[in-house]
């Protein structure tokens, strides 16, 4: 071999090896912007006959956590919110447009005043439920170079080899008699489970403080992970909408009507 080649190969060498040593840094995608629009198609709303009013429930969001098992009420959340306020837009709108009353949202039925309740037939509840499960995802404990208080600060990182989020999204929709609050209808809508892959190199990426993040912690911070929740609710927003008119169908709500009137009637209200 020419001694020429030789200083080249020895720099090529050193570089593979700052390589190993100094993986690249991680660098976020943009941040998504996704927006929840539902319009009608002419003539795909069922107008009832009769005078029948809702009173609407603000929207709730759940989130239940698999390895924390229990529900927590969802923390602040952008993507969250407008979803939520986009079902109430929607929702009235196209209650309106079908003819029946429509009064809120309210906060809850306890907030409601009994005036409130006497002058509306029937409560509609939509709540939001997601199922997390965060079991495949491996963690790393870093220390970072700064000091607080005496104590090394640590956060937690993805580690590099494969890890995975599965989550799975359901709409449910309650309608209860309006003074009693009794039950009278119940739907619900489950999306395609989602898998999200979150490989990033343990040398860059995003740090959280202990414990391990939750899933709106996660949706707030990382953005692979809102880009593909948002993805899916964008994109199976409009078909819950369509499955949501054709529950409101007034031959069915006249029915759930029917047997408001006798819920009241046994109550003596």
């Amino acid at each position: 071999m020419s001694t020429k080649f030789i200083p080249l190969l020895s720099l090529f060498f050193i570089a593979m090896f700052v390589g190993s040593c100094f993986p690249p840094k991680f660098i976020q995608p943009p941040r998504q912007n996704f927006s929840f629009d539902y319009a009608p198609s002419e003539g795909s709303l069922a107008r009832t006959d009769g005078n029948l009013s809702f009173a609407l429930l603000k929207f709730q969001v759940m989130s239940y956590q698999n390895p924390t098992p229990e529900f927590t009420l969802k923390e602040s959340s952008v993507l969250m919110d407008k979803l939520t306020h986009s079902l109430e837009r929607d929702f009235s709108e196209i209650i309106t447009a079908q003819g029946y009353g429509i009064t809120g949202p309210f906060e809850s039925h306890a907030e409601m005043t009994y005036p409130d309740k006497e002058a509306t037939d029937l409560i509609l509840f939509t709540k939001v439920v997601i199922q997390v499960d965060h079991t495949n995802l491996r963690w790393a404990l870093y220390e970072e170079s700064s000091w607080v208080g005496r104590q090394q600060d640590y956060g937690y990182g993805i580690r590099s080899f494969p890890t995975s989020v599965s989550i799975e999204a359901s709409f449910e929709f309650h309608i209860y008699e309006s003074l009693s609050k009794e039950k009278l209808w119940a739907k619900s809508i489950t999306l395609d489970p989602l898998t999200i892959d979150l490989t990033y190199l343990s040398s860059g990426g995003i740090r959280y403080q202990k414990p391990e993040p939750s899933f709106e912690v996660m949706l707030e911070y990382d953005n692979s992970y809102h880009a593909a929740v948002g993805g899916l609710l964008e994109k199976e927003y409009g078909g819950i909408i369509d499955r949501m008119i054709t529950y409101l169908h007034p031959k069915e709500m006249q029915r759930v009507h029917e047997a408001a009137k006798r819920v009241r009637a046994k109550k003596v209200y």
